[in-house]
């Protein structure tokens, strides 16, 4: 699979260009290393550090290594990178993106500004940046619609059942309601008992239900 790669990737890049490799070059030694980096004609190559590239790191003059995580500026776009995938980084919610390799595309996606760039998550090509901005636009604009929509709705059913348990006290099906969202920030984390006094009720309602401002 080493040559269908290389000449993908040569089909992909021009000799200018600036290529990120986000770890994990190639399993094995140091010559081997040099070998394939000496038939990808671009010339600026920088690199971070993937579980499989304690030989290739040797290769100082073939590859500007940059730290483990690094953050770039992408036209105007910041851009974090690592061989691992993060749940957060540094502005990642003001609009920085995340992008990441070693998972081959066996990642669930999450709701963030990050995406998987190895090359086996698309067709064992390099991805280009231009690519790259039209996915992660995409799921920006979903993700601010999921914001703008989401906690409203979450919050007006809240209220709602926060209203409802105030009314009817002694109805047997709330414990059950106040468990469907544990550890949400719009929901009850706990019960108290259905036939418990109006006092230990409220007190209940005020520690367990959460109320965003709408």
């Amino acid at each position: 699979m080493d040559q269908p790669i290389l000449e993908r990737l040569n089909a992909s890049v021009k000799a200018n260009d600036i290529l990120y490799f986000l770890g994990d070059f190639c399993i094995g030694s140091k010559v081997r290393a040099l070998a394939h980096r000496n038939q990808i004609r671009c010339k600026k190559i920088f690199a971070v550090p993937g579980n499989h590239d304690k030989q290739i790191r040797k290769l100082t003059e073939e590859f500007s290594w940059l730290s483990n995580l690094a953050e770039l500026s992408i036209h105007g776009q910041p851009v974090v990178i690592c061989h691992y995938a993060m749940r957060v980084w540094n502005r990642s919610h003001h609009g920085a993106w995340h992008l990441y390799g070693h998972f081959h595309g066996n990642l669930p996606d999450t709701p963030t500004l990050s995406m998987d760039v190895g090359v086996d998550t698309h067709d064992f090509r390099p991805w280009h940046f231009d690519e790259i901005n039209l996915l992660v636009t995409e799921k920006a604009k979903g993700l601010s619609e999921l914001r703008r929509t989401g906690p409203f709705w979450f919050a007006v059913l809240c209220k709602t059942l926060a209203i409802a348990v105030a009314r009817f006290p002694e109805a047997a099906f709330w414990p059950a309601l106040l468990k469907v969202h544990p550890g949400s920030s719009f929901c009850a984390t706990a019960c108290a008992p259905p036939t418990a006094p109006a006092a230990q009720l409220k007190r209940f309602r005020d520690r367990n239900i959460r109320k965003p401002a709408i």
